[in-house]
């Protein structure tokens, strides 16, 4: 048994789900209009067993086309850039949620796991983030479970105030000093804070096409 059987029989989840597994990383996507959804597993060999762990999230094009010079991302990886990917765990409101593989009898226990759970959070989940105006509350609502969502303030703050300007929201004003005062308070590096005073001066003369 190995990383590979792993995510076969966990991706079979996805696949009967019109997700398409991408050969890599043990990802799955769905595309839609404009992006595509994606379910990874993610596995790691230990000595006498697999653990993985799975992730969900969504990449918005015209989102990540806006901002992925700022993310301090590789641009071998800004095509298959996320706009939001977080952990079932996370999803759950815990730490981690990991499944330990030692036999075939637990990758079954695991997936018959992983089928409730995508029915109880991750299908909610992934069709909440496909819209534009969820993904906005998601970002931009500071409620302790969606803070912690997310892995990265910065990244959280380039893209959080990018969807309120696209969406026209009155509140986008108010979210650029308010994401400003979290990156301070977060003592990010110079540079990232350039990096998002850029943004906001890109935003505040932004015109739809």
């Amino acid at each position: 048994m190995g990383a590979a059987d792993v995510i076969s029989e966990l991706g079979s989840c996805c696949t009967t789900r019109g997700f398409k597994f991408s050969g890599t990383n043990g990802q799955f996507t769905r595309d839609f209009t404009g992006g595509f959804q994606s379910i990874i597993i993610a596995t790691t060999q230990y000595e006498n067993d697999i653990v993985a762990e799975i992730h969900l999230g969504i990449r918005h094009e015209r989102i990540e086309n806006m901002i992925y010079g700022l993310t301090k991302g590789l641009k071998e990886f800004e095509s298959n850039s996320h706009t939001i990917l977080t952990s079932m765990g996370r999803l759950l409101g815990k730490r981690f949620h990991r499944y330990t593989c030692q036999e075939a009898a637990d990758i079954l226990i695991a997936k018959t796991d992983l089928v409730a759970l995508l029915d109880s959070h991750g299908w909610y989940f992934l069709n909440q983030i496909t819209d534009l105006n969820q993904l906005h509350e998601l970002f931009n609502t500071f409620s302790d479970y969606n803070n912690q969502l997310f892995y990265n303030d910065y990244l959280r703050a380039i893209k959080g105030l990018t969807i309120a300007r696209l969406l026209d929201f009155n509140s986008y004003q108010e979210l650029k000093n308010q994401y400003k005062m979290r990156l301070k308070q977060g003592n990010y590096p110079k540079s990232y804070r350039s990096s998002y005073n850029a943004l906001v001066l890109l935003l505040d003369n932004y015109c739809e096409n």
